[in-house]
């Protein structure tokens, strides 16, 4: 959809849908989807629709898992461990129990920094004291929700490496 400034769904595309045209539908936006559905179904509607929408989630959360490793695999570098496991508590991933920034400043402070009040901080630590400065990255860890972070850990998705890939911005599906 190049500078089109209306979605435009070809009757063909509805016909292969089996969407009922004389009934509305619903169309549920959220960032990055946009789902069209009828806005009542009956069970088995309901159960094709899980369908068709798992048959798109599997293969995303297979990119995602395929990108990053499981948690605690076995890598070439770093000894032969997962690299993200905390030296000081062998077997225990950094990254558990992760929930939100490790850094938070005050709108005043960050105005004082010269620190947008949108951007990610950033902690350097050294003995005793850390540098707080602006991230050069848009996303972590700490911006994935809850309930999907609950979800990769299930699929046994490494978190560590997903927070690289979300700083890194890398694409991990091409449908």
């Amino acid at each position: 959809m190049k500078n089109q400034k209306e979605l435009i769904i070809s009757a063909s595309a509805v016909e292969l849908s089996h969407l009922d045209t004389s009934k509305p539908i619903c169309v549920h936006i959220g960032e990055n989807t946009l789902v069209a559905v009828p806005s009542t179904m009956t069970a088995m509607e309901a159960v094709n629709t899980i369908n068709v929408l798992t048959g798109i989630v599997t293969p995303l959360l297979d990119a995602i898992k395929d990108a990053c490793g499981t948690c605690g695999e076995q890598r070439d570098e770093g000894g032969g461990s997962c690299p993200f496991w905390d030296n000081c508590e062998p077997g225990r991933c950094p990254f558990e129990g992760v929930t939100g920034p490790q850094v938070e400043l005050s709108d005043n402070a960050r105005k004082l920094m010269g620190i947008p009040l949108d951007a990610k901080l950033e902690l350097l630590p050294d003995k005793g004291e850390g540098l707080v400065c602006a991230a050069d990255y848009k996303h972590d860890l700490t911006d994935v929700p809850e309930q999907m972070r609950t979800l990769f850990a299930i699929h046994g998705v490494c978190p560590g490496q997903l927070d690289e890939l979300l700083m890194a911005e890398a694409e991990v599906w091409h449908g």
